[in-house]
């Protein structure tokens, strides 16, 4: 969780942030297909996001 914290202060945008958020609390698998959407595009912020 310790990376995790470093990563959101690396992070300015808020939104990033959010994500960052909602990825951590959202661990099991997605039942719908919105918030697996959500997820995906979240991931793909964070790892664009360097």
């Amino acid at each position: 969780m310790s990376a995790n914290g470093v990563r959101v202060k690396k992070y300015r945008s808020p939104n990033t942030v959010v994500c960052m958020e909602f990825a951590l609390t959202f661990r099991e698998p997605a039942s719908r297909t919105q918030d697996h959407r959500l997820f995906y595009i979240c991931h793909n912020l964070m790892t664009s996001a360097r």
